[in-house]
């Protein structure tokens, strides 16, 4: 028993340090930001487009949200992300960028932040990401196209 808790011990360190070799931004996840989230009876037109959308499976993967500055569109994605993130089978991983400076501002981090998280919640995505990382250590400096390739993309696959 002694020797399987030092090797499982060994083991998360070895994938700690592996893990660490991606360059993420801190405090990018919606749960990580103090920002505003639309005030109850608000924004319920765009809310129900989006939270059908989602609820519907459409082809469609993606979701854009546009608009001017200024007009809701972080509150309206933390919101969304707020309410789909109690269904633990929806919501895996979310990234808000900020022009403010810091890691937020910077594009190559989107790819590397979102895959060390969707490591942190699943074992099987987390043991083909180690796979990746073991063979480029480089990998979290790759053009960001790149990196959603190897470390998004493969190992979902």
């Amino acid at each position: 028993m002694f020797a399987l808790i030092l090797c499982l011990e060994s083991d998360l360190t070895a994938h700690l340090e592996l893990l660490g070799k991606l360059p993420v931004a801190e405090r990018s996840q919606y749960d990580q930001l103090d920002l505003p989230r639309c005030l109850d009876q608000t924004r319920t037109g765009i809310l129900n487009e989006i939270t059908g959308w989602i609820q519907t499976n459409d082809e469609k993967q993606v979701y854009w949200l546009n608009g001017g500055a200024g007009t809701g569109k972080t509150t309206v994605a933390l919101t969304i992300a707020e309410t789909v993130a109690m269904d633990k089978s929806k919501l895996s991983a979310s990234f808000f960028c900020s022009r403010a400076g810091g890691d937020r501002s910077n594009s190559d981090r989107i790819f590397p932040t979102i895959a060390r998280v969707l490591a942190d919640r699943d074992a099987q995505f987390r043991s083909q990401l180690l796979k990746a990382i073991q063979q480029n250590g480089r990998i979290g400096f790759m053009q960001p196209s790149q990196q959603f390739r190897q470390l998004i993309i493969d190992p979902l696959q």
